[in-house]
């Protein structure tokens, strides 16, 4: 079969590939290329193949990710494919195509980005990771939890014995769940996970407008969700989610726990996650990463008490500039320490 790559196609045939592929994820949707179109720090790529009779047969959506402007640039522009290359792995073409994707995506990003990194939402046969192995790709284990939601059980107690009784001890004290309806809301929210990045995580967070733009344009789609977490008229938690089909999908979480401790913002606003999940017909909330499990990481723990099933489908990894990778992870550990 006579196969090519493009990199564009009808935008409702694209929808319909993805949305029937049982690995399908809003990730390779063009939604989210739409999205990461119009905020800053994100140059969106997509890679189709396409047949003769100009069927898609396979795409996969890279997205190049950097941070600031200059030399803090450079030193953190990597691509990052989540959730693809999506193929139908059952036909008998299904390694060329891998094979062209792979290629075709590698000679765009190569020079650009100093790593890639597949961040795998479901295992792969071991002839595809040859050919990743071939392409200097390595593997890194990664974790999530994923909660299969049943029909008739109240998810409540999928949480372990202390989490459930922490959301209802702030349910008790008068924390409510609702959903974001303004961009002040929004910005309230916003403010709680800055600190919680710049200060506490000291990791790098996405500028105002990746999340201004998530609210005015995907969730007035019904692509996604802000689920706040109020007390008296008060942000003080809440999670930003992404729908797809059978899922919601965990994206930022964040609360004040530290100055309202008896109502547990964080727990609160994963719960609501969950509870929504189960309340508008989803059969999965997916945690989106529990990190590597030969590290240690708290958040790792912190997810793991909501009753998930853990899975371990990793990363695949490759180091396009080695001399800069290592600078960069050291300048950009001291440029947000001492300049952000």
């Amino acid at each position: 079969m006579e196969i090519q790559i493009v990199n564009s196609v009808d935008k409702k045939q694209w929808s319909d590939f993805v949305l029937k592929h049982p690995d399908g994820n809003p990730f390779q949707m063009p939604w989210m290329y739409e999205f990461f179109q119009s905020v800053n720090g994100y140059i969106p790529l997509c890679f189709f193949a396409i047949n003769q009779n100009k069927e898609i047969k396979g795409c996969m959506h890279a997205l190049i990710q950097m941070e600031g402007s200059g030399l803090k640039a450079k030193l953190s522009s990597r691509a990052i494919i989540s959730g693809g290359p999506l193929i139908n792995f059952d036909e008998p073409d299904s390694l060329e195509i891998f094979v062209l994707l792979l290629k075709t995506m590698l000679k765009k990003v190569s020079g650009q980005t100093i790593y890639i990194e597949f961040r795998n939402f479901f295992n792969l046969e071991k002839k595809y990771i040859d050919v990743l192995n071939s392409l200097k790709f390595q593997f890194e284990e990664h974790l999530n939890f994923i909660v299969h939601l049943n029909e008739t059980e109240n998810p409540i107690y999928k949480l372990n014995e202390s989490k459930r009784r922490q959301v209802r001890k702030a349910i008790d004290k008068g924390a409510e769940i609702i959903i974001a309806d303004n961009i002040t809301q929004i910005r309230d929210y916003y403010e709680i996970l800055v600190d919680l990045y710049k200060y506490r995580a000291k990791k790098p967070l996405a500028d105002w407008t990746f999340f201004k733009n998530f609210f005015e344009i995907n969730c007035q789609r019904k692509e996604g969700i802000y689920l706040l977490i109020r007390k008296d008229n008060k942000i003080i938690g809440g999670i930003m989610c992404m729908m797809h089909y059978k899922t919601l999908f965990e994206w930022y979480v964040c609360g004040l726990d530290r100055e309202y401790k008896d109502l547990y913002p964080s727990v609160m606003a994963t719960w609501a996650s969950i509870k929504y999940a189960k309340d508008n017909g989803f059969e999965y909330f997916d945690f989106l990463g529990a990190g590597n499990p030969n590290e240690k990481y708290g958040v790792r723990d912190f997810k793991s008490k909501f009753g998930g099933i853990t899975t371990n489908y990793g990363r695949y990894i490759r180091i396009n500039k080695p001399l800069i990778f290592n600078l960069g992870k050291s300048m950009v550990s001291i440029y947000s320490r001492f300049f952000n």
